[in-house]
């Protein structure tokens, strides 16, 4: 299965971790995002950075 990028649209690297999360790498923006279970791409990006984000901008 591919995977884009939620932040350029690129292809994603996938790798899987020991407890079934799937590491999911951007060569071209250096994004990396940790999935979870059941969590669809968009709502991990939702969860590890736009989050991160907001708490930077208060």
């Amino acid at each position: 299965m591919t995977y884009r990028c939620p932040k350029c649209a690129s292809d994603m690297t996938q790798l899987y971790r020991a407890n079934g999360e799937k590491e999911l790498s951007c060569a071209l923006c250096g994004l990396d995002l940790y999935v979870r279970g059941g969590e669809t791409v968009d709502e991990a990006y939702e969860r590890q950075i736009v989050r991160r984000e907001r708490a930077n901008d208060e």
